[in-house]
């Protein structure tokens, strides 16, 4: 881990030296709303609580471009979509859901700016209840 840190920051140092304007955002912060709510993920949510999820950046330069959405039973994918949007309609898996299934929604991508280096793709874990 700790290596792959120094590399980014070579990186992030071998970019700005050159005629790009880089920016790094060490620690962006990310929320999710399900149906325009935004939603505490520790309580987790029933499958009749499934709706649009949407996830939005608390930085402005930040915009979500791509989600992967992985509904996980015990140690195995169940369903695994990539999503080229900032939200995703969660009733798509409420046929498959379980109580102890988890939803898993991973940041891909994010774009509004070329100049953009994000640290680390971001997760989030819901549990279903």
């Amino acid at each position: 881990m700790e290596k792959r840190r120094i590399l980014r920051r070579l990186f992030v140092l071998a970019v700005s030296l050159s005629s790009f304007s880089l920016f790094t955002i060490e620690d962006p912060k990310f929320k999710i709303s399900i149906a325009g709510v935004n939603h505490d993920l520790n309580g987790g949510l029933k499958p009749s609580e499934f709706a649009e999820l949407t996830i939005e950046s608390a930085d402005e330069r930040i915009e979500v471009s791509s989600i992967e959405i992985t509904l996980a039973r015990g140690n195995r994918a169940v369903t695994i979509l990539t999503i080229n949007s900032d939200s995703f309609d969660l009733g798509e898996f409420k046929e498959k859901a379980q109580p102890g299934d988890r939803i898993v929604v991973q940041i891909i991508k994010v774009s509004d700016t070329e100049d953009l280096l994000l640290p680390d793709n971001k997760m989030f874990i819901i549990k279903v209840n």
